[in-house]
């Protein structure tokens, strides 16, 4: 992945961008038997990756990575962070109300940073 990312800085970095360093950080594989220590070990993996970013980044870009839930909690370290992503669900039944649970919630937590909800697509149909 730090080959990847050297990569990508490389070829974007001079372009306006935000860096969100994977999707889903912390979502193990669908029905693993070993869910929990996966997520740990991508938490950890993901948390070393993003340092390495900002290490090599010279233009000093925004960092996040898209959550399950909240980027504060898909890494071991939330301070190398530049905001807090937030997933909200796909479903639109009370999405407005948990956002704002939600997001409400991230203002409470240290250290302060500003949240974005990244929320999901919603079909009405």
């Amino acid at each position: 992945m730090q080959e990847h990312w050297r990569y990508l800085i490389a070829r974007y970095g001079a372009l306006p961008v935000v860096w969100c360093a994977a999707g889903e950080g912390t979502m193990p594989f669908y029905g693993s038997a070993r869910a929990q220590e996966e997520a740990a070990l991508q938490k950890t993996g993901w948390t070393q990756v993003i340092r390495h970013i900002r290490a090599t980044d010279p233009f000093r870009r925004m960092i996040t990575i898209h959550p399950s839930r909240s980027a504060r909690e898909t890494v071991s370290d939330p301070s190398i962070l530049d905001f807090d992503m937030h997933q909200t669900g796909h479903l639109p039944e009370g999405a407005i109300g948990k956002m704002a649970q939600q997001i409400y919630g991230a203002y409470q937590v240290q250290p302060a940073m500003p949240v974005i909800a990244s929320g999901g697509e919603y079909t009405v149909g």
